[in-house]
């Protein structure tokens, strides 16, 4: 996996309408990159993250393991993830890649991946603050690597100044502009592969309240809370 040409081959090969119909109901969003739409830092310009076997045979044709290779991938015990674990396994096989795929308990997984004892690893996270820096800056700066966030021990001096200028400006438009460019980065070089972005339902009586909202983090909002 330290081979791109071997991660763009994988990320090619993921059919995410799969995954969100058959896994999600329909329910998630196919992702354009790291952050999803309500996070600051999105670019609703880039596009959709879309299956091509084509594309994903050439990276591998390309890689230097273009007849294959085995490989593990971690998951912990989220029913979503275990079943988009088995898709992958299954996508896989297409490009010769052999999955097995390996199931633990939260602090076990945590601490595995802290350790990178993984090859690959499914997770969800959210950017809890609203910002693409938390989720970008966690995921992705060397200095994080490991138990830090970034559990692909992902290393990159150019990406890792372009967080730092992205966090430093002080105008938004300078900000969101250095957000595009960090965003077209990670789709090039594809440390992680985002798969699906699930939707956040919030189920309330709109007959007797209104108001009640959720952010970006999924938590409910109350302070505009009115009852009828």
């Amino acid at each position: 996996f330290n081979d791109q040409k071997v991660r763009q081959a994988i990320d090619y090969a993921l059919d995410r309408e799969a995954l969100k119909e058959g896994i999600y109901n329909g329910q998630a969003v196919i992702p354009n990159s790291m952050v999803s739409s309500k996070v600051f830092g999105y670019d609703e310009a880039l596009p959709e993250v879309t299956q091509d076997m084509d594309k994903a045979k050439e990276a591998m044709a390309e890689s230097n393991y273009p007849d294959g290779f085995d490989a593990s991938i971690f998951v912990n015990e989220s029913q979503d993830l275990v079943d988009s674990a088995v898709y992958i396994q299954e996508a896989l096989k297409e490009l010769n890649i052999n999955i097995e795929v390996e199931q633990f308990e939260m602090a076990t997984f945590m601490e595995r991946l802290g350790q990178g004892q993984h090859d690959m690893f499914l997770l969800s996270f959210t950017a809890s603050t609203g910002d693409a820096d938390y989720l970008l800056s966690s995921l992705m700066l060397s200095t994080n690597e490991g138990f830090g966030g970034n559990r692909a021990f992902y290393n990159n001096e150019t990406l890792d100044a372009a967080l730092e200028t992205a966090r430093s400006a002080t105008e938004d438009e300078a900000r969101l502009e250095e957000y595009t460019k960090i965003h077209n980065m990670i789709r090039e070089d594809v440390p992680y592969s985002p798969l699906v972005h699930p939707n956040m339902s919030l189920a309330y009586n709109s007959e007797q309240l209104e108001g009640v909202e959720l952010d970006a983090a999924g938590y409910i909002r109350l302070e505009n809370l009115e009852f009828k």
